[in-house]
């Protein structure tokens, strides 16, 4: 049995992770189009945004308060700042959610992540707010309709719908990009899947899951030595380490 808090708390500094994902943006050969699902304090998107070859990046942060202070801000035409939370298929109806939110914790505790922090920060009180919807699948159809180059998400439990429920992702040409993402290892629970299903997902898509090392994930165990991981199709496995 996973001690999924212990291993929550022994994940590697969240920092330092971030500085080795925007040194390898440059990396990626012929990034135009990208996403950044969690956008948060902006890291990722002023990464993105770094490289010249990108021509359209959609950002996306759910905690109005974030967005407004580090999101809204930015100036570059290249830019479509969301104030938005991004749902799964299973929850494509839905208009609006709301959720559990404290500035404390920088934007964490979104919409499936709640009872991950209720547990580490018990002492801290949450504030509800409600925020509109975009669903994963529509995102990708509204604005990627040329297709996407790379995708990040960091959704605090979420990733896992987001990309398992998806019905376009990875499926064809057009939607293959080279995705990175939070590993949270209440991930697979709270999407209601098994490592298999993960498995069978990646490789039914001709895909795999690497570390940071750029080695691929096969066991659960290694799974959730990683706070996060790549999900690359085959062919493109080749751009990230060279």
């Amino acid at each position: 049995m996973v001690d999924y808090i212990k291993k929550f708390k022994e994940c590697g500094d969240e920092m330092v992770m971030e500085r080795h994902i925007e040194s390898i943006y440059n990396k990626l050969p012929n990034l135009k189009y990208a996403i950044d699902i969690g956008a948060n304090h902006g890291t990722h998107t002023k990464g993105i945004l770094k490289v010249e070859s990108c021509i359209h990046l959609v950002a996306i942060e759910a905690n109005p308060e974030v967005f407004e202070k580090y999101l809204s801000s930015l100036s570059d035409e290249r830019l479509r700042a969301i104030n938005a939370a991004v749902t799964p298929n299973s929850l494509k109806k839905l208009k609006e959610v709301s959720f559990k939110i404290k500035s404390e914790l920088h934007g964490r505790g979104g919409i499936k992540g709640l009872h991950i922090w209720k547990h580490i920060t018990p002492e801290v009180e949450f504030e509800t707010i409600t925020v509109p919807t975009i669903n994963f699948d529509d995102l990708l159809l509204s604005y990627f309709t040329e297709g996407v180059d790379f995708i990040k998400i960091d959704i605090e439990g979420g990733e896992y719908s987001l990309i398992l429920e998806s019905e376009l992702l990875l499926t064809s040409n057009q939607y293959r990009p080279i995705l990175v993402l939070e590993n949270s290892v209440f991930g697979l629970k709270l999407a209601k899947k098994t490592f298999k299903e993960l498995i069978d997902f990646t490789e039914g898509n001709n895909s795999s899951i690497l570390d940071f090392n750029y080695n691929k994930i096969t066991t659960e165990k290694d799974l959730y030595n990683y706070h996060m991981v790549w999900i690359c199709p085959n062919e493109k496995i080749k751009d990230l380490i060279q």
